[in-house]
Formats: structure tokens, sequence, C-alpha cells
């Protein structure tokens, strides 16, 4: 029995985008691969997913973490970048320094220029998702790569030596990080509880904007900035203009956290459309 070579991809017909998402499975469905996989679903985004870690986790706490091999990452990769028209990406948790590497290097190789960095360093409960010798790796071989870097207030202060108390505090780190390679910065400002709102404050090395959402109080969500950058990376993905994919991804996580559910000790993310 015989086979036809198969045909190269081509891109479906009508708006259907295809975006990636690298990063962790989390087997609590949270966060990670597959709360990115249901974002971009909710936005009409077709989602391809490159695993970098297998972690057991639960609503009480990270419980394993294994990595991928690098060499299963890149084929990964290479699988998907060589015969499908992919949009954007968008990577999370990488974990090991060799994962870093290899990612960096297929990102430059393929040449995707919307590329949306989420440089994640602990698990929500704490746990440590980036080991500390990836740290400068990210830094030297990722950030000059992203369109845009999506930092939380501790993951800003990690990589600018900064501390941050205050929206002034934030745009100044801002400026740090964009001198580290990134085209445009956008600081999470959850952590800052100095005040009723949430404001993120994205830089484009010229102009700051910031973007207040009324902070709802008394929940602790699994999964919030996962859901944050893959909203974000399916208004890329359509071509909407960064203020308004922002905008967009903001207004979508603000209602999931309103109608998060409890599990366990935390909430979970629930936005029906």
């Amino acid at each position: 029995m015989s086979f036809a070579t198969a045909e190269p991809f081509r891109k479906p017909p009508g708006d259907i985008s295809l975006t990636l998402t690298i990063g962790g499975s989390d087997s609590s469905g949270g966060a990670g691969i597959q709360a990115d996989i249901k974002t971009f679903a909710s936005f009409g985004v077709h989602g391809l997913s490159v695993l970098t870690t297998v972690t057991a986790q639960s609503p009480f706490g990270v419980h394993g973490i294994y990595p991928v091999p690098p060499d299963l990452v890149a084929e990964q990769l290479n699988a998907i970048l060589t015969h499908m028209k992919v949009e954007s990406a968008k990577c999370g948790m990488l974990y090991t320094p060799e994962v870093v590497e290899v990612v960096s290097a297929l990102i430059r190789k393929y040449r995707l220029s919307k590329f949306v960095v989420d440089p994640i360093l602990r698990a929500g409960t704490g746990e440590p998702l980036l080991l500390p010798q990836a740290h400068p790796l990210l830094v030297q071989f990722l950030f000059p790569l992203a369109f845009l870097l999506i930092p939380n207030i501790p993951e800003a202060e990690a990589f600018t030596g900064q501390s941050i108390r205050s929206v002034a505090e934030v745009k100044e780190a801002c400026r740090i990080l964009q001198d580290k390679g990134p085209r445009n910065i956008l600081v999470k400002g959850g952590h800052l509880s100095n005040s009723s709102y949430a404001i993120d404050v994205l830089y484009d090395g010229k102009n700051f904007y910031e973007f207040p959402a009324v902070r709802v109080l008394n929940r602790s969500v699994h999964g919030a900035g996962c859901v944050f950058s893959a909203a974000i990376t399916s208004g890329i993905t359509k071509n909407l203009p960064l203020l308004q994919a922002i905008q967009q991804a903001k207004d979508f996580i603000t209602h999931a956290i309103q109608n998060s559910f409890p599990v366990g000790d935390r909430f979970f993310l629930f936005s029906p459309s």
C-alpha cells in the first residue's frame, strides 16, 4: 500500500487565524497550555501548542514538574512552524535553560515577529517555574525577540532589581526593561495593593498608557496571568492595534475574575461567551 505525500498546510478560509502557545501543561486545567487553548477558542482563534513541561497541579499547589527534553521541544516547534501558517506565538513556562535556548533559536529562525513573552518565574502558590540558571538566558535570548513582554510586579522587580510600590515606579521599571530588548512592555499592576484599581501600564518606547480596572477583592485566582496574555495574543493574532488588543483582554480577564468559581482554596476563571 502506498500513501500520497501530504500537501503543505494551507490556512483555512474565512477569518480563522492560528496562534501558538509554548508552555507547561497544568493538570488542573486552570493555567498553562490548557488555559491558553481555551482562551484562544473564546476569541475565535485556533490554538496550537508546544509543551515544555508536564506538571502535576491541584488547587493547593504544584506537586510535580517534569521537563520535556529540549530535542522534543524543538521537534514540536519544527513540526508546527514548518507546515503551518502561524500568525503569532506566546511563551509562558519554559523552566530549564536548555528549553529557553531552543525556543529562542527557533523563534528567531522562523522570524515570528508577533511574539508575546510572559516571563513566568513562579506559580501563584510560590513554586519556582523557571530555574534560577535560566533567568539570565531568558533576558539575553528571548527579551530581544519579544513584540510584547508581560511581567507582573514581582517579575518586573526580579528582572530590574528595583522595588515597585507605585505606578511611577512601574513606569521606571518599564524603561529599564525596554533597554533589555522588548519592543513593548506591559507591566501588570495586580500586585500593587495600594489602590482599589488594578492598573496595567504599557510602554512602547515613547509613550505610557494605563489600563485601569476595578480590583476584584478576596480572590486568589489560578491562571489569571496565562489567560490575560493569551487574550492579548488572540487580539494581536487578529491584527488588532496593540492598545485595542490589551483593552479587550483587560475587559475579558476582569469579567473572568468576577465570574470565577471556588475550587479548593482558590478560584478558577470562568468567562462565559
